[in-house]
């Protein structure tokens, strides 16, 4: 009942994920060496929500405001490359 109308919707719409790429350049798991110079589940977040901002090289803070600016984006148009004035 399921199944068969997910099936034909997968097949026919369009759909999108991202991969995301940038390790933390910071220590934000404490003493977590499995995430040390990769990128690990829920990695983007810190950027997301800029939430460790004053812990951000250069480079992250470029990174975090992009991600930004694309999700608002996004939630505004419907295109993370285009805004909405």
């Amino acid at each position: 009942m399921f199944v068969c109308p997910t099936r034909i919707y997968a097949r026919n719409a369009a759909n999108y994920s991202y991969v995301f790429g940038f390790p933390l350049d910071f220590d934000g798991w404490k003493n977590q060496t499995f995430c040390e110079n990769h990128v690990c589940h829920a990695g983007e977040l810190p950027y997301t929500f800029e939430s460790a901002w004053v812990n951000f090289t250069d480079a992250g803070k470029r990174v975090a405001t992009s991600m930004v600016t694309y999700w608002t984006n996004f939630a505004k148009s419907h295109d993370p490359n285009q805004p909405v004035s």
